[in-house]
């Protein structure tokens, strides 16, 4: 039986797909949920002997940052809530959000985490990483990854 289960999320659509499967779960289980958005900052540039990052006009440093992050959570938080299932929310700004989220399972003492993947393939997943397999990797918690089915 899980009794805390971290569900992070990126405020994306397919991450939102999966609030309700990990709600249903969690009350299914008794569990709590500790709700994670982790807000990655702009990649830095380094060149021997500095180190820069290109400036981001949309971001006002981490308080912008974390601001999304918080906005991320919203919809799930609201969710669990509604559902009657007791919820953490926990935000923070990490450079790699897979490292942040296995370290918050461990921090927080989750049996399990539950996450979407956007199901990337070949070039597109090259090219944007897949944070899920990096938790799958990395992680001595168990993982449940909710893929959604493709339209037809």
């Amino acid at each position: 039986m899980f009794k805390s289960i971290l569900v992070p999320t990126d405020g994306s659509a397919v991450a939102a797909l999966a609030i309700g499967p990990a709600i249903e779960f969690a009350k299914s289980q008794r569990a709590r949920i500790i709700a994670l958005s982790v807000a990655e900052p702009p990649p830095a540039l380094t060149v021997p002997g500095a180190e820069f990052a290109l400036p981001d006009p949309d971001a006002d440093g981490d308080d912008a940052l974390l601001a999304k992050a918080r906005a991320n959570l919203s919809a799930l938080v609201a969710a669990a809530r509604e559902a009657e299932v007791p919820c953490t929310a926990v935000v923070m700004v990490a450079p790699r959000p897979h490292e942040a989220i296995v370290q918050t399972a461990q921090d927080q003492h989750c049996d399990l985490i539950i996450m979407a993947t956007h199901g990337r393939r070949g070039i597109q997943r090259l090219v944007m990483g897949g944070q899920t397999e990096k938790v799958l990797l990395n992680s001595s918690v168990p993982v449940l990854v909710y893929r959604p089915q493709r339209a037809a």
